[in-house]
């Protein structure tokens, strides 16, 4: 059994919360909603952080508007699956803003993720 360490856990309030689980464990692309969690959005989070454009004060407001961009489309709509859609958000941190992305709609947003980083 792995020992526990500071690093893979946090303390809070005297119960210990997992704050390493990569999104791939949590989220796939069957899935056709992103269903909003706490693990989910710290997963998002942990990512993010070494994005060029990453910001802590706007990444819960940015998580949530993705998850319901996402969310909110009818089926019928071309999108990328749920973990891919993450991912691909994550990358674009590197060349785009979170007030950027949350000014876009699907149809805009998934023509630059389409487009391959410089």
């Amino acid at each position: 059994m792995k020992k526990l360490t500071s690093y893979n856990f946090k303390k809070l309030g005297g119960a210990i919360e997992l704050f390493s689980i990569p999104l791939n464990d949590l989220l796939d692309d069957d899935c056709t909603q992103i269903i909003m969690s706490k693990n989910l959005f710290n997963a998002f989070d942990n990512s993010s952080k070494s994005k060029k454009h990453y910001d802590k004060t706007t990444s819960l407001a940015l998580f949530r508007y993705i998850v319901f961009l996402y969310n909110d489309t009818i089926e019928t709509t071309k999108k990328y699956g749920a973990l891919t859609y993450l991912k691909k958000i994550i990358d674009s941190l590197d060349y785009i803003t979170p007030p950027q992305i949350m000014e876009l709609s699907l149809k805009s947003l998934n023509s630059i993720l389409d487009q391959k980083p410089r």
